[in-house]
């Protein structure tokens, strides 16, 4: 594993933040889960600066880091998701997202069948996000709207919102309200 810089841990800490503000665990979890699990992260590093990600990041705009694919075939497969990925426009919601991956048969084919040896280019996989009660998923929504009204509230108060971008801020908000 690499060593990630202050930045980095700050912008992984934003990015899983994200999956629970906007109820990517919860309620809005699409099938297949790979497919959303990328559509999903393209959406929340949209809103990430690009200095803050993690190398291997998915992010709309920028191309895949495809260096630990050897094998010229996989490696053909791969430079034309990352192809696609680098046309998409940042700041689209993960369902728009998803509907561009599953739209486009090639891409779909190639992300869902990925292997042992095909790189890695999501931060995190959520295995598992539909596993909690319809009880449980009320109480962690719950809980996360108000850790987020309560966080909200106090980087409008002291104008402390660090790199969260203005586009963020304004999402962040609405939510909260």
């Amino acid at each position: 594993l690499a060593v990630l810089e202050k930045k980095e841990v700050r912008g992984l800490l934003k990015h899983e933040s994200y999956h629970l503000i906007f109820d990517h665990c919860v309620s809005r979890k699409k099938e297949p889960h790979t497919l959303w699990n990328w559509a999903t992260d393209l959406a929340i590093n949209s809103l990430i600066p690009c200095d803050e990600l993690p190398t291997g990041g998915l992010r709309p705009g920028q191309p895949l880091d495809l260096s630990e694919i050897d094998k010229p075939d996989l490696r053909e497969k791969w430079q034309k998701v990352s192809d696609f990925i680098e046309t998409l426009p940042l700041n689209l919601a993960s369902e728009q997202y998803f509907k561009m991956l599953q739209d486009n048969e090639d891409i779909r084919k190639t992300i869902q069948e990925k292997g042992s040896g095909d790189g890695s280019f999501v931060l995190d996989d959520h295995e598992g996000w539909g596993d909690l009660s319809d009880e449980e998923k009320e109480i962690a929504k719950g809980k996360i709207k108000q850790a987020l009204a309560e966080a909200v509230k106090k980087a409008d108060q002291t104008g402390q919102w660090g790199s969260v971008s203005s586009e963020a801020r304004e999402k962040l908000r609405k939510m909260a309200s």
